[in-house]
Order: C-alpha cells, then structure tokens, then sequence
C-alpha cells in the first residue's frame, strides 16, 4: 500500500517528467521542488534539480542543489562531477577541479569525469 506521502511523490515525479520533456523547464524545477518539499532526503531530485538549473544557465543554483546531492549522499560521484562543470561555467576553476578530483576518487570506472 501506497501512502499519500509517497503517493505524493509518485504525482510530483511525473509532473517533473511531463513538464521536462515539453521544455517547461521552470515548471519541472518546480515540480522537483515541490518533491524535495515532501522528502529532503531523496537526492535523485535535487540532481535532477540542479541539472535543469544547469540547462537554464543558473549555474549558482545548480551549485546549490548538487551541493544538496552531496550533504545527503556523499559518496554520489556524478554529484561532484556536475558541480564541478557549473564551477567550470562561472569560472571557479580551482573548485571545479577539487569536485572532479572527488568524483574520480569515489568512481575511477568512469572515465568521463576526467576533463
């Protein structure tokens, strides 16, 4: 059985879904937002989140919510590796470098974090 806390989720996962595939970029962060409103803890939404902010060039925002992924799930590679890219957007080098750094750490089967 489903609660309606879940439940809540569930309804808030597909608007992101639907508002995100249509372009309603604001709309899906929204949406992510309102997920995250209703359980902190789950970082798929606030990657999802900050990669939306990325697309939308808001790259302090994007920060914040990867930052967010990290604080909840440290050892989440992919985390570390798209905060560093928005670093890399606002021109914050030194820090990019530490999150790739990190992300290589934590996944050396990916390749792709090397820049």
């Amino acid at each position: 059985m489903v609660s309606g806390h879940e439940h809540g989720g569930a309804i808030a996962g597909c608007h992101n879904f639907y508002h995100e595939k249509t372009g309603q970029l604001a709309k899906a962060i929204a949406a992510y937002n309102a997920a995250i409103a209703l359980n902190l803890s789950r970082y798929e939404a606030y990657l999802a989140a900050g990669r939306l902010q990325g697309k939308t060039g808001s790259f302090d925002k994007a920060i914040e919510y990867f930052t967010g992924v990290i604080v909840i799930n440290p050892g989440y590679a992919e985390s570390y590796n798209n905060r560093g890219l928005s670093y890399l957007y606002i021109s914050q080098d030194d820090r990019a470098l530490e999150d790739f750094t990190k992300a290589i750490e934590l996944d050396q089967k990916r390749c792709h974090y090397v820049s």
